[in-house]
């Protein structure tokens, strides 16, 4: 596998790429969004390992973002929703990635 670092590639080249966990997370949020990180995991039957890290990546990307908070049990909770893909791209080449975005694995 191999690393991209964002800065570098047009959006197009990393959309290209995202498969596997990050593409299932991603659709899963079109579907079952806004929603947590732990909603997302239990209406998806994703593990919540799994959906947190994704969730950071796709923020990077412009691909989610967080829309509000939720407070239980005094837990502080963001609230993502997906973004169009078109939207995704206009910000990513106007801005960039996310400015913590370091290279990262793509596949």
């Amino acid at each position: 596998m191999k690393l991209i670092n964002p800065r570098n590639a047009t959006f197009d080249e990393i959309q290209s790429r995202l498969r596997g966990w990050r593409s299932r997370v991603y659709e899963a949020l079109k579907v079952h969004g806004p929603c947590t990180t732990r909603q997302l995991a239990d209406r998806a039957g994703i593990d919540l390992l799994t959906v947190g890290p994704r969730i950071v990546e796709l923020r990077e990307l412009h691909l989610v973002e967080q829309v509000g908070q939720e407070i239980s049990d005094g837990i502080h909770a963001g609230v993502f929703q997906a973004v169009a893909v078109s939207t995704a791209a206009r910000k990513f080449e106007t801005l960039g990635p996310v400015a913590h975005a370091e290279q990262m694995q793509l596949c």
